[in-house]
Protein backbone atom coordinates (compact mmCIF):
# COMPACT_ATOMS: atom_id res chain seq x y z
CA UNK A 1 0.00 0.00 0.00
CA UNK A 2 2.96 2.65 1.03
CA UNK A 3 4.90 1.58 -2.23
CA UNK A 4 1.78 1.96 -4.21
CA UNK A 5 1.34 5.84 -2.73
CA UNK A 6 4.60 6.44 -2.87
CA UNK A 7 4.98 5.87 -6.77
CA UNK A 8 0.98 7.26 -7.63
CA UNK A 9 2.46 10.72 -5.90
CA UNK A 10 5.96 10.34 -8.05
CA UNK A 11 4.23 10.21 -11.58
CA UNK A 12 2.17 13.00 -10.08
CA UNK A 13 5.22 15.00 -9.34
CA UNK A 14 7.21 14.00 -12.11
CA UNK A 15 3.67 14.79 -14.60
CA UNK A 16 3.59 18.62 -13.10
CA UNK A 17 6.96 19.15 -13.86
CA UNK A 18 7.01 18.56 -17.07
CA UNK A 19 3.94 20.11 -17.91
CA UNK A 20 4.49 23.45 -16.10
CA UNK A 21 7.92 23.82 -17.40
CA UNK A 22 6.30 23.97 -21.01
CA UNK A 23 3.51 26.16 -19.93
CA UNK A 24 5.98 28.77 -18.68
CA UNK A 25 7.83 28.79 -22.60
CA UNK A 26 4.91 30.50 -23.89
CA UNK A 27 5.12 34.03 -24.45
CA UNK A 28 3.45 36.79 -22.40
CA UNK A 29 0.37 38.74 -24.12
CA UNK A 30 -1.03 41.81 -23.19
CA UNK A 31 -4.98 42.46 -23.03
CA UNK A 32 -6.91 45.02 -22.09
CA UNK A 33 -10.65 45.47 -21.70
CA UNK A 34 -12.31 48.65 -20.73
CA UNK A 35 -15.17 49.09 -19.17
CA UNK A 36 -18.35 50.12 -21.02
CA UNK A 37 -16.45 49.83 -24.26
CA UNK A 38 -17.56 46.94 -26.71
CA UNK A 39 -13.41 46.76 -27.51
CA UNK A 40 -10.30 45.07 -26.88
CA UNK A 41 -7.13 45.67 -27.30
CA UNK A 42 -4.56 42.81 -27.39
CA UNK A 43 -0.76 42.86 -28.15
CA UNK A 44 -1.77 46.63 -29.80
CA UNK A 45 -4.45 45.22 -32.07
CA UNK A 46 -7.93 46.59 -31.31
CA UNK A 47 -10.63 43.61 -31.64
CA UNK A 48 -14.85 43.88 -31.02
CA UNK A 49 -16.60 41.67 -29.23
CA UNK A 50 -20.68 41.50 -28.73
CA UNK A 51 -20.43 42.12 -25.28
CA UNK A 52 -19.40 45.16 -22.72
CA UNK A 53 -16.90 44.94 -19.30
CA UNK A 54 -19.32 46.19 -16.38
CA UNK A 55 -19.04 46.74 -13.00
CA UNK A 56 -21.93 45.26 -10.61
CA UNK A 57 -21.34 45.53 -7.05
CA UNK A 58 -17.96 46.25 -6.52
CA UNK A 59 -16.66 43.39 -9.06
CA UNK A 60 -16.00 43.49 -12.80
CA UNK A 61 -17.01 41.15 -14.81
CA UNK A 62 -15.60 40.51 -18.36
CA UNK A 63 -16.90 38.22 -21.07
CA UNK A 64 -14.94 35.21 -20.94
CA UNK A 65 -15.09 34.43 -24.72
CA UNK A 66 -12.86 37.22 -25.20
CA UNK A 67 -10.68 36.57 -22.48
CA UNK A 68 -10.13 33.23 -23.78
CA UNK A 69 -9.29 34.67 -26.88
CA UNK A 70 -6.76 36.84 -25.98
Amino acid sequence: MRKTIFIAALIFFIFSVVFTSSASATSSVKAIFTVGQSSYTVDGQVRQMDAKAFIENGRTYVPIRYLALA
